[in-house]
This record gives structure tokens, C-alpha cells and sequence, in this order.
């Protein structure tokens, strides 16, 4: 169980590192270094306390966006990304999204003879239809928002089995420090649907777009992309950083989905207020999306 932290800038470390010489990251450092440099991902040192009683009273007022400038803030360097910096990233991030609440509870059963209701979170509502649209959007805007702040530019390398890189590359497209190269397997070698390699080459003709087709299955493109990272000369040389699930950011970004959810279910049954215990079910491939959930009980 990670520490809760003290109110101060966020520091990230290695999940390879250990004891007190372990090198230490800020929110900023780590969203665009990606990998750590001894290969393993990068996580909270310790947790900012969310204060969920403070959440609850104000939930009226708590709209999806709302809820996201609140706990990227717990991690963020106000220093280095403003108040008024986070909220214009992440009013950018759901612009292209489809509702205005960005995300939408669908009750699917009602309460049964034990009190339980089931509901299905719709996060299919961003620009590729994929959950990852909802952290990669404001991902994106983040890392675009600190580069124009360095002067640089970064290019990200995205290995793909269908959602990712379409969704890489929707939060990439227009940015002028953000380019994209996303690796993803023939549909000869692999299970990605015809539509899935059609979303991802849609816009193979952007100039910070590119996009490769590899003889391989998904697994096989995670052995090249590991070499580049882990080379530590040639990551710097060629300036690259990653979007994929490694990237912590991504997960921060996914504790607001359970943190919304919970406050919205609380609106729906007001008569359990004191006493609602949430239950998530959650499909999960690199386990990235339950992760975030493990946070958001640890923060509180």
C-alpha cells in the first residue's frame, strides 16, 4: 500500500527502484520520459489524499472536467502547469467528444430483492470510440503544453493491437510538438479487425503522422519498442517518449472515471448516501484500467 503524501510537488520513482538512492521524478519529468530509466514504469512515490466528503458536498458542482482539473491538481506542479494552463488542456482534451458530460452512466438493472443495481460507464464517447480516448486526449494536451514551454519536440512511438494507436493519434493530430510513429501487426498475423487498421490509417497523411504496418503479432512489436527505450543514448538522441499503458499519466487520468462514477450513483440513490458501496467490474488487458481503480481506493 503506497504512503499517503504530505501536500507538496509529487514525486514519481521506479517500480524497479529501491531504497532512499532511488531516483525521483516530478508529475512533468515522468509524463515525458514515459519508461523510467531502469526500464520499470513510474508511479507515485506516495498518494494525495482525496477528500471524498469534500467531493461528496460538492457534488452538485462536479462535472466530469471538473473532476479532472481537481485530481490532476493533487499531482501537478503548479509551477510548472497552471491552474489556468490544466483547465484549458483538459477543455481542449473533450471538445471533440460527443456528449457533454463527456462521460455517461446507463442503468441497466434496476435494484434487485439485495438493494444491487448494475450500470454500464459509457467512456466510448471521445473521437475513436475507445476508452483511451478520455486520457490520451488530455494526455496529449499536457505533453504539448509542457514542450512548447521547453522548446522542444517529441515524437512518440506507439505499439498497437487495435484501439491505441487510432486514439494516439487522434490526441496527436494538429500539435505542433507531438509527432506519432505507431507500429501495429498485419491483420495476417494478428486479431485486429479490418475497422480497428482502418481507424489507425486515416490519417497516415499528417505530417507528424506515421504509421507501420509490421509482419508480427502485437508481442512481437513490444520487443523493438523496449530496445529503443532501453537504449538510454539513442531515447535521448532521438527525443522519443511513449503513450502507451506504461505511461503514468494515463493512469492518474483513469482514477477520475471510478472517482465520477461513485459521486454519480450517489445522485442516483440519495436514500444510501451514508452507506453506497460500489462494486466495479472492469475488462482489462495490460491491467492499466484496474490499476487506476487500486489508486482511487488508496487516495480515499
Amino acid at each position: 500500500v503506497l504512503p499517503r503524501a504530505r501536500r507538496s510537488a509529487m514525486k514519481f520513482v521506479s517500480t524497479r527502484g529501491a531504497g532512499e538512492a532511488a531516483k525521483v521524478y516530478t508529475l512533468e519529468e515522468a509524463v515525458l520520459k514515459g519508461w523510467a530509466d531502469d526500464g520499470g514504469m513510474l508511479m507515485p512515490a506516495e498518494l494525495p489524499e482525496l477528500d471524498v466528503r469534500q467531493l461528496a458536498e460538492a457534488e452538485p458542482s462536479h462535472t466530469y472536467k471538473s473532476l479532472c482539473r481537481h485530481i490532476l491538481g493533487l499531482f501537478t506542479d503548479k509551477s510548472v502547469i497552471s491552474e489556468s494552463d490544466l483547465g484549458d488542456i483538459i477543455e481542449d482534451a473533450f471538445r471533440p467528444f460527443d456528449i457533454e458530460e463527456v462521460v455517461r452512466l446507463q442503468a441497466i438493472r434496476d435494484e434487485n430483492e439485495n438493494g444491487a443495481a448494475c450500470y454500464v460507464a459509457e467512456l466510448w464517447h471521445g473521437p475513436t470510440l475507445a476508452f483511451k480516448d478520455l486520457s490520451m486526449q488530455v494526455l496529449c494536451g499536457f505533453m504539448e503544453t509542457l514542450l512548447a514551454k521547453q522548446q522542444r519536440r517529441l515524437n512518440l512511438v506507439v505499439a498497437t493491437s487495435g484501439d491505441t494507436g487510432a486514439s494516439a493519434i487522434a490526441g496527436v493530430l494538429g500539435k505542433r510538438h507531438l509527432s506519432v510513429t505507431v507500429l501495429y501487426p498485419s491483420p495476417k498475423f494478428s486479431s485486429i479487425s479490418v475497422e480497428q487498421e482502418e481507424q489507425t490509417l486515416r490519417h497516415a497523411g499528417e505530417p507528424n503522422i506515421t504509421v507501420v504496418n509490421c509482419e508480427g503479432t502485437s508481442d512481437d512489436l513490444d520487443v523493438p519498442i523496449e530496445a529503443c527505450f532501453g537504449d538510454l543514448a539513442f531515447k535521448e538522441a532521438a527525443s522519443i517518449g511513449s503513450v502507451n499503458s506504461v505511461n503514468v499519466f494515463r493512469v492518474i487520468m483513469q482514477v477520475v472515471h471510478y472517482v465520477y462514477c461513485w459521486l454519480q450513483l450517489r445522485r442516483a440513490h440519495p436514500e444510501r448516501r451514508g452507506l453506497l458501496e460500489v462494486s466495479f467490474y472492469v475488462p482489462s488487458g495490460g491491467c492499466g484500467h484496474i490499476s487506476a481503480g487500486i489508486l482511487a481506493r488508496a487516495m480515499g
